[in-house]
């Protein structure tokens, strides 16, 4: 199953690839979320297969709007996680599938075909680029952390936009970075790129994989409250561990400005 699941995801995120070469037309599905035709081909791509070859599998997926929760393993995929880097010509987008059994993860995959790098995750078996073990940074000072995160699509028009966080954040660490793509904001954490990572109003798809892969690779992973995260509720702390109660303080008010 790990094989197949693998190489499907690195066939569509080859997909993807050539989709972006291309010229392809882009919707939206309201005013800024942008979805192209190729986040459409890829998924059926992915769902074909997996309907082939797992036919009982159930389906949560960004862009099919028949997402299934009540069977035992269930597929949560992002057919272009980064659409909108995607739709504006930037190569930094990826194909994301997680593969969950009884509500928990089981499996991860996320391909960023420009880079031609595969993390992937089996749980309790650790996690990998490339084939290759990786593991979180061992940074446990916030002002020499690089942090990511990422902005709702509706911060044009709801004050819970994360820009109060951003402002928090931005003078207690080294610097924060934005690259428009969850899972793979959890893959550079799980690998050491990152010290950390934190984001709101997130979808399932967007974390289903990325998440444990960073488990897999030592990353701690909490609410904004220090509370066991949830898949479903759209907000996420992710670090190496080290700096994760810095991180949870900076967010809360705890702290302000302050070297650690």
């Amino acid at each position: 199953m790990y094989d197949f699941f693998e190489q499907l995801v690195k066939q569509a995120g080859k997909m993807a690839l050539e989709g972006f070469k291309g010229e392809f037309t882009t919707e939206y599905k309201d005013d800024v979320d942008p979805v192209t035709e190729w986040d459409k081909k890829v998924e059926k791509f992915l769902i074909d297969n997996i309907k082939q070859k797992y036919p009982e599998m159930g389906i949560f997926s960004e862009e099919d709007e028949n997402r299934d929760l009540d069977k035992k393993f269930v597929a949560f995929i992002d057919p272009i996680d980064g659409t909108v880097n995607f739709s504006h010509k930037l190569p930094f987008f990826c194909v994301s599938l997680g593969i969950y059994r009884n509500g928990v993860a089981q499996m991860g995959f996320v391909y960023i075909p420009v880079l031609d790098e595969m993390f992937s995750a089996f749980r309790g078996k650790g996690a990998k680029l490339n084939g290759k073990k990786i593991q979180v940074s061992k940074t446990d000072k916030l002002n020499r952390s690089i942090i990511a995160t990422g902005f709702p699509y509706d911060k044009h028009k709801s004050k819970e936009n994360n820009v109060d966080n951003f402002s928090k954040m931005i003078v207690n660490v080294q610097g924060i970075r934005r690259m428009g793509c969850a899972a793979i904001d959890c893959c550079f954490v799980a690998c050491g790129r990152l010290d950390g990572f934190w984001e709101i109003k997130l979808n399932p798809w967007d974390t289903a994989a990325g998440v444990l892969i960073a488990k897999e690779g030592g990353a701690e992973v909490t609410g904004f409250n220090g509370e066991d995260w949830d898949l479903l509720s759209g907000n996420i702390v992710l670090t190496n561990g080290c700096i994760h109660n810095k991180v949870l303080k900076v967010l809360s008010g705890e702290i302000e400005n302050e070297k650690m």
